[in-house]
Order: structure tokens, then sequence, then C-alpha cells
């Protein structure tokens, strides 16, 4: 079921392998900025990535608050690269 209140937003999925690497895809129009500060010269990159796979986006999505195993994990990934007093 699609959410109506979210239904016209465009998309972005970050699609993880079971390594911790990762793809992204987005709807057509959407941009891409990637930062890396531990690449001073290089540390922000922009790009538009591949659309949506088909069907990705088409089953129940889980969100903040709903006390699954992926917030959990979420939270947790959050937690860890969140940015720190004086950065």
């Amino acid at each position: 079921m699609t959410n109506p209140a979210v239904s016209n937003l465009p998309r972005v999925v970050i699609d993880w392998d079971d390594r911790g690497n990762h793809r992204v895809f987005a709807d057509p129009g959407v941009v891409i900025y990637d930062r890396a500060t531990h690449l001073p010269d290089d540390a922000l990159y922009r790009y538009a990535p591949p659309p949506i796979p088909s069907g990705w986006t088409d089953g129940v999505a889980g969100y903040k608050g709903d006390g699954s195993k992926a917030e959990q994990r979420l939270v947790g990934l959050v937690s860890e690269h969140a940015p720190r007093e004086g950065k």
C-alpha cells in the first residue's frame, strides 16, 4: 500500500549487500551528493544515480519507530556516523 503523504516525493534507494557495500538508485532528476571528508581535495561528489529497478519499492516499507530489526540496525548506523562536536 502506498502512503499518499509520500507518494509524490522523489525516491532514493540505498541497496546494501551482506558485506556492507552499497549502491544508490533514485527517481529520474534526483541528484545525490556524496561527502567524504577524509578526501580533502575531493570531499564532495555530485552524481545522478541509475533508476530504481522495477518492483523494488512495491512492498511494505519499515519506518522510524516501527521496532523492526531493520530500524534498530539503521539507528545503530546513524548513531555511529552522526556528526561529532567540532567536526
